[in-house]
């Protein structure tokens, strides 16, 4: 009971810290930051994306669970497929966040990638 607990405290949290964040972000609330101020963009956008992604898998696996009537404690492959989804596409944003601290432009990443494999086949 005591876990179960503070996995709802958690998760309310984790919405309350994400609500916080679209608010200041949408208002503008947050204090410049002067010449770090687009690093500090990307990361409260990062934090922001790797929140609500957590929030949805939460909220995807309890729905899960209770149509499946599988108990709390417990996970199938649809559990632990999801939650893998989700860090798979956590690195995938963590690997973009980082490309974004050195100002690489995506699109044109991505257009020199495929020229290159294009190239190489």
């Amino acid at each position: 009971m005591q876990t179960r607990n503070l996995k709802i405290l958690f998760f309310l949290l984790k919405v309350a810290v994400l609500s916080l964040l679209l608010l200041a972000r949408h208002y503008e609330l947050f204090p410049r930051f002067g010449a770090y101020q687009q690093q500090a963009d990307i990361t409260i956008s990062f934090v922001i994306f790797a929140l609500t992604a957590s929030v949805l898998v939460s909220t995807l696996a309890w729905l899960y669970r209770r149509r499946e009537n599988i108990p709390a404690g417990k996970a199938d492959n649809v559990i632990i497929g999801l939650n893998n989804i989700y860090y798979l596409i956590l690195v995938g944003a963590a690997m973009m966040t980082i490309l974004g601290y050195w100002g690489i432009d995506f699109k044109t990443l991505f257009t020199t990638l495929s020229i290159v494999a294009a190239a190489i086949a």
